[in-house]
């Protein structure tokens, strides 16, 4: 029995599928997401994985985007997932590198797109929209920190975050969250300071 299963919930095949690789990806890293692997947990036939995603940067491409949307919800997700304020914000995002198997996404989806070039345009627009998601959360809270500022703020969060993910110890993780909120701080002072031009 699949660990997906639930005799109460009838999930569509093409969820079982993306619930299994995420999860594959998330406890054990990229390299245990194998076709075989994947149908097993979901439960389903070869076929039906190749009829739903006939190549692994298909169902990757997916799979970090149901991913992500865990951490976008943070920002402009339903009112039950949203940070609605300033520091429930700061908090929500300082947390993050206590979620290992975030980390272990980002490491397999930037090693898919330096494996295969035809993710990077991808990529590309999967970061500038969460860019400007993360600024219309911040402008609906009344911070309009430059883009520049947010830019610098997500490099730095997902630098804290690979650090962290490298390291693994329980230092490597207090010294990440202090990071993180010292360059949101940073960041909404951008926001708050004299206004500075974008790019």
């Amino acid at each position: 029995m699949s660990p997906l299963d639930d005799a109460d919930v009838v999930v569509p095949v093409r969820e079982r599928i993306l619930d299994a690789a995420l999860q594959l990806i998330q406890l054990h890293g990229l390299h245990a997401m194998t076709q075989a692997k994947v149908c097993e947990i979901a439960g389903v036939r070869h076929s039906h994985l190749t009829y739903y995603f006939p190549t692994r940067v298909k169902l990757l491409k997916e799979v970090v985007m149901r991913g992500a949307e865990t951490v976008l919800a943070l920002l402009d997700g339903p009112e039950d997932k949203r940070a609605g304020s300033l520091a429930a914000l700061r908090t929500a995002l300082s947390e993050l590198p206590s979620n290992r198997g975030l980390s272990r996404m980002m490491v397999a989806v930037y090693v898919v797109s330096d494996e295969e070039p035809s993710l990077r345009p991808w990529m590309d627009k999967f970061q500038m929209n969460g860019l400007q998601r993360v600024k219309r959360a911040l402008e609906a809270i009344g911070i309009k920190p430059p883009q520049r500022a947010v830019e610098a703020f997500l490099a730095c969060l997902i630098g804290t975050l690979f650090n962290d993910y490298a390291a693994a110890s329980e230092r490597s993780r207090k010294r990440s969250k202090a990071v993180i909120r010292h360059a949101f701080d940073q960041m909404v002072a951008a926001g708050k300071g004299p206004r500075l031009s974008d790019w």
